[in-house]
């Protein structure tokens, strides 16, 4: 029997239950929110500000002003939203012939379609890390950098304080090279160089770098390194000084391959759980969201439409560490 006019509100309850269904699946496959500070912001734009270090605090006498923090201490970065969706065409011939099969699976695509690409340029922020701008999942233009200006993993990050001079890297490291693949001595010099970053005053202000975030390729060796009892590929078998410290591996199949379509799999990435979302923002005005027609076309489609809002970008970089594995 025909879908008709009379059973639009029952079908388009249906629909979005389906959708809502859909959606839930999708975001059970996304990575890049438990990485990202997600949450809503109604306006079209969202700063964050960057404190540096607590420079206003000082030994004060009995009675004495306590001091302020000066402007010079911080700095902040302006996420401008940008809006993303698509049409669902119920046609006249899928609602003729009950063509259900046909109408979940446009749904279920365009639903995981949108949740994927959000997720890809989540991982995009990781693995275009070493540039400034690049073309992103959505094929449009994209800046990707941090309060300081620079790409999110560079030498020579600044802390915006004009007082100060002082920088501060958060590329991956061993002994020797920039760009290591994974391995355990880069894991352990990483950990160590973040440990010893000095503030814009010259304060020791350490970064534990307790999460691993790698791609499927590199997952079965980073597992075995921080979460083995004995250290991998050591013949007699030493304790793992890693186990324990390394808290988390996080597997992003995302960062195999970038919205470019280039081989990233030998990118790895180190962060601190504690304050990883200091670095990595997120923000929707509107979720997604699946909208029924306000009008039937002449040609007899119904278009659902799913639509949202929102942007990404940068904070501290401190907190993230990062490795094309060069090396």
């Amino acid at each position: 029997m025909a879908i008709l006019r009379s059973d639009f509100n029952l079908f388009t309850d249906w629909l979005d239950s389906y959708f809502s269904e859909a959606a839930s699946n999708a975001i059970a496959d996304m990575t890049g929110d438990r990485l990202f500070d997600v949450k809503d912001h109604p306006y079209y734009t969202f700063d964050h500000v960057v404190i540096h270090s607590p420079g206003g605090i000082a030994l004060v006498a009995d009675g004495q002003d306590l001091p302020s923090i000066t402007t010079d201490e911080g700095e902040s970065i302006t996420g401008t939203m940008s809006r993303y969706g698509g049409n669902v065409s119920v046609t006249e011939g899928m609602r003729m012939f009950d063509r259900y099969d046909a109408i979940l699976s446009l749904v279920k695509t365009v639903t995981h379609d949108a949740f994927d690409k959000v997720d890809q340029g989540y991982a995009d922020a990781f693995t275009f890390g070493w540039s400034t701008s690049h073309t992103d999942v959505w094929d449009a233009s994209r800046t990707s950098v941090g309060p300081d200006g620079l790409a999110f993993f560079s030498g020579v990050h600044t802390y915006g304080v004009t007082t100060s001079a002082r920088t501060y890297d958060n590329r991956l490291r061993d002994t020797v090279n920039v760009d290591p693949k994974i391995s355990r001595a880069a894991v352990v010099e990483s950990r160590r160089r973040a440990r010893t970053l000095l503030d814009p005053e010259g304060h020791v202000r350490p970064v534990n770098l307790d999460l691993l975030i790698v791609p499927a390729r590199l997952e079965d060796a980073a597992e075995r390194m921080v979460f083995s009892t004995g250290m991998s590929g050591v013949a007699d078998n030493d304790m793992n000084p890693l186990k324990g410290k390394v808290t988390e591996v996080i597997t992003w199949p995302r960062l195999d391959t970038n919205s470019a379509g280039t081989d990233t799999s030998e990118y790895w990435f180190m962060g601190n759980s504690q304050n990883i979302k200091e670095t990595l923002k997120s923000r929707f005005a509107k979720r997604p969201k699946l909208d029924a027609p306000e009008f039937v076309h002449e040609n007899g489609n119904w278009d659902y439409t799913i639509s949202f809002w929102y942007t990404w970008f940068l904070g501290h970089p401190k907190y993230v560490f990062g490795s094309r594995g060069l090396n």
